[in-house]
């Protein structure tokens, strides 16, 4: 995770289009302890840097996202009787 933040922040010459993908913000901006935010999973480097990210950047941290969000939810099991 670090990793990945470090080559997004690195990565800032500015070559690359800005990316128009809407933020994945939900409006329950709240930071858990684990650095996320409740909403939408993201780290603070990660929503400051949306807007400046080129598109690629943007569907990559879209596509971690939707894997957060899939590793949060409590696994259900099956009743047996």
């Amino acid at each position: 995770m670090t990793l990945l933040l470090a080559c997004v922040s690195v990565s800032r010459n500015r070559t690359n289009k800005l990316g128009t993908i809407p933020s994945p913000c939900v409006k329950v901006c709240r930071i858990d302890v684990d650095g996320f935010c409740v909403g939408c999973k993201r780290t603070l480097d990660e929503i400051r840097e949306w807007c400046i990210m080129s598109e690629y950047e943007q569907q990559k941290l879209l596509f971690e996202l939707k894997w957060r969000k899939d590793a949060a939810r409590p696994v259900q099991r099956e009743r047996t009787e």
